[in-house]
């Protein structure tokens, strides 16, 4: 099996766990705001693991800071818009969408922001 086959199988396949992230960026300074896409930074794998592992979001995040801190974008604010359905049932909201990642100190601090299920 080629090499893409198996990236669309690996993301395609259903684990029991399937999710959707996306980060909302905001410039403190010009008030400005954008979304950034993890597809274009990581493998198809990796974006999809991130999906669901809390501590990826906030990894990623602080990726993005870096990222963003190089390009002179010293005052940031990094939101997740995250979605995840377990074991086949619809698709809840994972992370509080109002919580900065930048704001937590360390990778545990995230777990307390993770919703609860509705289901």
């Amino acid at each position: 099996m080629d090499r893409k086959w198996i990236s669309f199988f690996v993301a395609c396949h259903d684990y029991g766990k399937n999710g959707f992230t996306e980060f909302a960026v905001i410039d403190n300074t010009s008030g400005k705001q954008w979304k950034e896409y993890p597809i274009k930074r990581l493998t198809v794998i990796q974006e999809k693991q991130m999906s669901f592992q809390t501590d990826m979001i906030w990894q990623y995040a602080q990726y993005l800071k870096d990222i963003y801190n190089e390009n002179e974008f010293s005052d940031i604010a990094i939101y997740t818009i995250s979605k995840v359905s377990l074991n086949g049932k619809t698709s809840q909201t994972f992370i509080d969408p109002k919580m900065n990642l930048l704001e937590l100190i360390n990778v545990d601090d995230v777990y307390n922001f993770v919703l609860e299920s509705k289901q």
